[in-house]
């Protein structure tokens, strides 16, 4: 077993700081134009990102494996939250063309409104915690940030896009 060190502890409480403000963020709910609140959860707004940013690529939708393995977690977990966020109307599941067997995963409208929303409100609230450092400071951020995303995917085998270096 690997012993820490009090630079590994000290990086463990920023980090978990960090994490504290980023879930404020997810959790404080975004308020819908009929007065409903949805209130997606830090995964459940992973999922909205994710089923975005991956349908850019794939139209006809997703599988529930590939979404499963973004978001770290497993296929009956990932299976369990699409099934809520379909009956939540954020996500819809279909029938792939190719292959009938197949289930496709993609935002339904309101969920892509929902995606809008939440990200809007997102990065309002992270501008407003950029804001709290300087130009400097952002920059020693960006930087660490990136030698720790360069790290990660190494370690995990993975290859980094052009536009993660």
């Amino acid at each position: 077993m690997k012993q820490y060190t009090e630079e590994g502890l000290q990086l463990y409480k920023v980090l978990t700081q960090l994490d504290a403000e980023r879930r404020k963020a997810f959790q404080s709910g975004v308020a819908r134009g009929s007065g409903r609140l949805v209130g997606l959860s830090a995964r459940q707004n992973m999922v909205l990102i994710f089923v975005k940013e991956l349908t850019s690529q794939e139209p006809e939708g997703i599988s529930l494996k590939t979404l499963a393995q973004h978001l770290n977690m497993a296929m009956s977990a990932t299976s369990a939250m699409v099934d809520h966020m379909v009956q939540k109307q954020l996500l819809q599941r279909a029938q792939a063309l190719q292959d009938k067997r197949a289930v496709r995963i993609t935002l339904t409208a309101e969920g892509e409104s929902e995606f809008l929303s939440c990200n809007a409100s997102l990065l309002g609230y992270m501008s407003e915690l950029a804001q709290r450092l300087n130009k400097s400071e952002l920059r020693t951020l960006q930087k660490v940030v990136k030698k720790f995303s360069r790290k990660s995917a190494n370690r995990h085998g993975r290859r980094m896009s052009s536009s993660q270096k």
